[in-house]
């Protein structure tokens, strides 16, 4: 009986611990936001960087 009950009770235990945390921040769509911001950062850094070579080249010439 003992071990039936602290069995039962290691289990319930066990199943609540499982749970959602009910304070859980949401991190997804602020970290989401940040990289499609730096994708868009990278994408005017590789513009420059592309225009800033070309200009190298032409006087170069």
């Amino acid at each position: 009986m003992f071990k039936t009950l602290l069995l039962c009770t290691a289990v319930v235990a066990a199943l609540a611990a499982c749970g959602p945390s009910p304070d859980a921040p949401k991190i997804a769509p602020e970290a989401r936001k940040d990289l499609e911001k730096a994708k868009g950062v990278e994408s005017t850094v590789l513009q420059q960087d592309d225009a800033a070579r070309k200009q190298i080249d032409d006087a170069s010439k």
